[in-house]
């Protein structure tokens, strides 16, 4: 979603397309010409580094590994389909790593899925 800038009633709320970064001190400026009220009388603005200033939280390095927490099929699931896709969900947001995903039955078969991010 690109920059953008919402107005209802006597609150204006901007939206930015990316985050700030963390642990990073702002300031926001506001041109005389951008608010005005439905009179349009103009909102004086902000042109100084000092009246609204604010800071980002530092960010929080995630130390915990995520865990399978369920799959399709099931742990010691019967009667599954040859042609089922196999779903792994785990306890928090993934992506993709590097390596394999082997499927086998311990008797040849086996199939290797390379995993690549």
């Amino acid at each position: 979603m690109p920059n953008s800038v919402q107005f209802s009633g006597s609150t204006v709320t901007v939206t930015l397309e990316s985050p700030l970064k963390a642990g990073t001190t702002y300031h926001v400026k506001v041109d005389a010409t951008a608010i005005t009220d439905t009179a349009g009388n103009a909102y004086a603005g902000i042109t100084d580094d000092t009246t609204l200033t604010f800071t980002t939280a530092a960010a929080v390095e995630d130390e915990t590994p995520p865990t399978l927490e369920s799959s399709v099929p099931a742990h010691e699931a019967t009667d599954v389909a040859p042609d089922t896709a196999i779903t792994l969900t785990f306890s928090e947001p993934v992506q993709a790593g590097t390596g394999n995903i082997t499927i086998s039955d311990g008797a040849g078969d086996e199939r290797v899925v390379s995993v690549a991010g």
